[in-house]
C-alpha cells in the first residue's frame, strides 16, 4: 500500500522534466489537462473520434475460431491494423512495428540508453460477441462508436480498446511534444485476449522472451483495476496478481431407448445431481497474511471512511491471531455480496450444458462445462481433488464409475468422465514484488502525479484480479505485472455486456496516465 498523499505534492521525479523534453513541451503535453479554449476541444474530439472510429471495426473473438490466416473471422484485426497506421501517423514513422502471427502487434521505441531495461505497455484489440438478442436493449448500436457528448458508445469503448487507442495516443504526443526516450519502450497488442489468448500470448510472448530475453523488461502494465473514490479518498487498485483458471467438462453416458419405462435417473438426472452437489458445498476458502487480499485489507482499513467499523479492528488482530483471522473470513463472507467468497476462495459457474435428442428418447449423453478461477493460494490439482472427493461417494450410491481427468483404465468403460475443456490450464500466478520496489514506486507515483488535477488525495493498494489477462502469458518477461486500468470504475459500464460506454473525460484521464508513465520511466530507476 502507497500512503495518501495530497493530490498537489507531486512525485519529485516528475516534477523535474526529463533532460530531454522542455518545459514548454512538457505543457504541450499537458494540453489535455487545463482548459485552455479551442486546441483543447479539438484535442479531445480527436481523440473521442479517435476510440469511437476504433469501436466502429467488430473485431470479436469466438470460441470457435481456426488458426489466424485460415479462418476470415480474424480479418477484423487487418482493419484495425490498418486504421491504426493512418490514424497514428507519427508512432509508426517513429516505432518499428512488427507483426506477430498474423494479427499481434508489437512496437519498439529504441531508447538511447541500452544499459536500461525497457518497459512493456500492453492491451488487446479483441472484444467479447454481442448477443444478437440482446442488440435492441443498447441505447446506440453495439459496434457504432456513438459519441453523445459525454460518453462513447460500443462494445470495447472501455475493454479494451480505449487502452489501445489511449497508449497510442499518449506516444502519439509525446512524440508531438519533441520526446526522445533513453529507456526502450515497448508496446504489445493481443488479438484474442477474450478467448485466452489462445493464438496471441503464446506467440506474443515468444517474440518478446525471444528479442528481449527472460526477465527482459523492468516493468509491465496491463489492463485491469481502476480507481474507486471511498469517502474523500481515491483509491487507486493495481492487481499485482491474478487467479488461476481451469474449465472442467463432465459427460454423463447412459443407456438409451424408449421413455416408457424410465430408470430412476437418466443421464440428464445425474448430470443434474452432480452440479448440485458441486454448487452445494464449494470449494473453501482460505486469506492469507502475505496474499495481496490482505494487503487491500490493511489498506482500507488504514484510510477508507466506508469500511463497515466493525471490520476495522478484526482486520487490525487478524495481523497476529489466526482467531481473529478466521473471524474476518467469516465476516467478510457475511458482507454477502459475493465479492469475498471470489477473493478469498475458487469460485464454479455452471456455463454450458447439453444433453438429449428427442421428447421421446432416452438421452445417452449429457454433458455441461463448468468455469473455475482457481484461487491465489489454491491449484489446479486441489480443485481436481476436490471434485473426486466429492463426486466419487456420490456416484457410488448410483452404482456408476468415475474417470477423474484421465485416471482411469484406458481399457474401462466409464459413466461419468471429467476432463480439462478448451485447453484452459493456468496456474494462479506469481505476485509482483511492491513495497519498497522501484517499479511499484513508480507506478504509485505516476498513479499520484495523474491525478493531481482532482485536489483530492491517493491511495495506491495492490489487490488480487479476480479474471485473467494476456499477462498469463508473460510470466518470464519480468517480476513486475502491473494490471492498471485509469479510470475511475462509475465511469465505466458495461463491460462484457449490454451497453458497454466510457465517459469521454475518463479516456482522457487514461491517455494522461499513459503520457506521465512513459515520462516518469524515463526519469525513473528501475534496476533492483
Amino acid at each position: 500500500m502507497d500512503k495518501p498523499e495530497n493530490a498537489n505534492a507531486m512525485p519529485p521525479r516528475l516534477v523535474a522534466s526529463s533532460p530531454k523534453v522542455e518545459r514548454g513541451n512538457d505543457k504541450k503535453l499537458d494540453s489535455c489537462e487545463q482548459p485552455q479554449g479551442g486546441r483543447l476541444d479539438t484535442f479531445r474530439l480527436w481523440t473521442y473520434t479517435s476510440l469511437g472510429d476504433a469501436v466502429q471495426i467488430p473485431t470479436v473473438s469466438f470460441d470457435d475460431m481456426g488458426p489466424p490466416g485460415e479462418d476470415s473471422r480474424w480479418e477484423s484485426r487487418r482493419m484495425l491494423h490498418d486504421y491504426l497506421k493512418h490514424r497514428f501517423p507519427r508512432a509508426h514513422t517513429t516505432l518499428t512495428r512488427t507483426t506477430v502471427n498474423h494479427f499481434g502487434l508489437a512496437f519498439h521505441w529504441q531508447g538511447s540508453d541500452p544499459s536500461v531495461r525497457p518497459i512493456l505497455l500492453t492491451a488487446h484489440q479483441d472484444v467479447t460477441p454481442v448477443d444478437p438478442e440482446s442488440e435492441h436493449d443498447w441505447i446506440y448500436p453495439p459496434f457504432s462508436g456513438h459519441y453523445d457528448g459525454d460518453r462513447i458508445w460500443g462494445r470495447g469503448s472501455g475493454d479494451n480498446k480505449s487502452g489501445v487507442i489511449g497508449i497510442l495516443t499518449a506516444i502519439e504526443t509525446v512524440i508531438e511534444a519533441g520526446f526522445q526516450p533513453s529507456r526502450t519502450i515497448v508496446i504489445a497488442f493481443g488479438m484474442d485476449e477474450e478467448r485466452g489468448g489462445k493464438d496471441g500470448g503464446p506467440a506474443m510472448s515468444d517474440y518478446l522472451r525471444n528479442t528481449y530475453g527472460t526477465d527482459g523488461f523492468a516493468m509491465l502494465v496491463d489492463e485491469g483495476y481502476g480507481f474507486q473514490q471511498r469517502g474523500g479518498i481515491l483509491f487507486s487498485t493495481p492487481a499485482v496478481a491474478e487467479k488461476g483458471a481451469y474449465n472442467v467438462r463432465i459427460d454423463v453416458s447412459a443407456p438409451g431407448g424408449h421413455p416408457m419405462i424410465p430408470p430412476r435417473h437418466t443421464s440428464i438426472g445425474i448430470l443434474s445431481s452432480i452440479i448440485h452437489t458441486l454448487e452445494s458445498r464449494p470449494s473453501p476458502v482460505q486469506l492469507n497474511r502475505d496474499s495481496p487480499a490482505f494487503a487491500s485489507l490493511l489498506c482500507r482499513a488504514a484510510y477508507d471512511e466506508t469500511l463497515p467499523s466493525h471490520l476495522r479492528p478484526l482486520i487490525s488482530r487478524a495481523q497476529r491471531h489466526d482467531t481473529a483471522l478466521r473471524s474476518l473470513i467469516q465476516a467478510l463472507l457475511d458482507l454477502d455480496s459475493g465479492y469475498w467468497s471470489a477473493v478469498l476462495g475458487t469460485t464454479q459457474a455452471a456455463d454450458l450444458i447439453g444433453g438429449g435428442m428427442t421428447v421421446n428418447t432416452l438421452p445417452q449423453a449429457a454433458w455441461a462445462i463448468l468455469d473455475h478461477r482457481i484461487a491465489d493460494w489454491s491449484s489446479i490439482s486441489q480443485l481436481q481433488f476436490h471434485y473426486r472427493s466429492l463426486l466419487q461417494p456420490l456416484l457410488s450410491s448410483h452404482n456408476l464409475t468415475l474417470d477423474a481427468f484421465g485416471d482411469g483404465d484406458l481399457s474401462q468403460k466409464y459413466d461419468v468422465h471429467l476432463s480439462n475443456a478448451y485447453g484452459v490450464l493456468l496456474e494462479p500466478s506469481p505476485v509482483s514484488p511492491t513495497m519498497g520496489r522501484k517499479a511499484w514506486g513508480l507506478l504509485s507515483g505516476v498513479i499520484k502525479d495523474s491525478l493531481a488535477h482532482t485536489q483530492k488525495s491517493v491511495v495506491v493498494s495492490p489487490v488480487l484480479a479476480l479474471g485473467n489477462t494476456d499477462t498469463r502469458h508473460y510470466w518470464a518477461l519480468t517480476r513486475y505485472i502491473f494490471r492498471y486500468s485509469h479510470i475511475n470504475e462509475a465511469d465505466f459500464q458495461g463491460g462484457h455486456g449490454v451497453n458497454e460506454s466510457i465517459r469521454g473525460e475518463a479516456f482522457i484521464e487514461m491517455i494522461r496516465f499513459y503520457g506521465h508513465l512513459i515520462l516518469g520511466a524515463d526519469e525513473s530507476d528501475l534496476e533492483e
